[in-house]
């Protein structure tokens, strides 16, 4: 299978095949016809950088390189909004570097979800600024996900706002932009240079509220998404992030991580053809 757009490569979330081992995860890499991974879960649980054991860190590190596998991202639980999860923010900027992880993924998580004032914002800048220089000196970049709070690019990027430092940047989730009533054009525009890395799911409208889908199923519009990005030059991984571990009643990894990898190339393929 010819790969046409050259400068975007292809990742899965751990998050959709939670209790595999990292060797299960690399062999699905080449399987499934993916260029790397992004680390949340692995063995069944969330991967703490203040809990991980040193042998664990160190296979992982080892099973990577042997395969030549990249993580495109390292996931972590951080919360900038709440300075109790800081210690983990430091300790996942230092395990991505070892690994050598270019980004580490955070949540924004405002104490008061109805009041998010720039008062806020601006605390939030001012005790994320030492950990900017620790993530500058290692080479790695914080990402905050468009998700709970933030779901909008319009208030990540009121975030991003006041921190200039270009060591943050943003991870569009195009799921939780689509959520938030905003355009594919509207969240990448709001976004801008500061978008890093992107997030790929489908869901079903339904009277419930979305339900996740395998792709192209649903009503998210993730082709138009990613035809948006390849107009403005994005040339990031894109990730597929399908939530079987919060999620156990959706297909399996062998079903789900294939089928998504399938209809993206496709995607990628025709999107390429549409702007030559």
């Amino acid at each position: 299978m010819a790969r046409d757009l050259d400068d975007w490569s292809l990742a899965f979330s751990t998050l959709g095949a939670p209790g595999w081992s990292i060797q299960q995860v690399v062999d699905a890499v080449a399987d499934y016809w993916y260029d790397g991974i992004e680390l949340r879960v692995l063995d069944g649980a969330l991967i703490d950088a203040t809990t991980l054991d040193h042998e664990v860190r160190g296979e992982v590190a080892r099973v990577l390189q042997k395969a030549s596998v990249p993580i495109a991202c390292f996931d972590s639980s951080v919360r900038l909004a709440k300075p109790e999860t800081y210690p983990e923010l430091r300790a996942s900027l230092e395990l991505a570097h070892d690994w050598r992880a270019p980004l580490v993924r955070v949540f924004g998580g405002l104490a008061d979800p109805a009041k998010p004032s720039a008062g806020s914002y601006e605390e939030i800048a001012d005790r994320l600024e030492p950990f900017l220089g620790v993530a500058d000196s290692l080479g790695v970049s914080i990402v905050l996900d468009t998700h709970d709070v933030f779901s909008s690019a319009a208030s990540t990027s009121a975030l991003l706002d006041h921190v200039s430092h270009p060591r943050l940047g943003a991870a569009w989730d195009v799921r939780h932009t689509w959520r938030a009533g905003e355009s594919a054009e509207d969240a990448v525009a709001l976004l801008g240079d500061r978008l890093l890395y992107v997030h790929i799911k489908d869901a079903r409208k339904t009277p419930d509220g979305p339900e996740l889908c395998l792709l192209g199923q649903g009503h998210v519009p993730v082709r138009e998404s990613l035809s948006v990005l390849r107009r403005v030059g994005y040339s990031g991984w894109i990730s597929v992030e399908w939530e079987k571990h919060w999620h156990p009643e959706l297909a399996e990894p062998e079903i789900a991580l294939p089928q998504h990898a399938r209809v993206l190339r496709r995607w990628f393929d025709a999107i390429g053809h549409e702007v030559r």
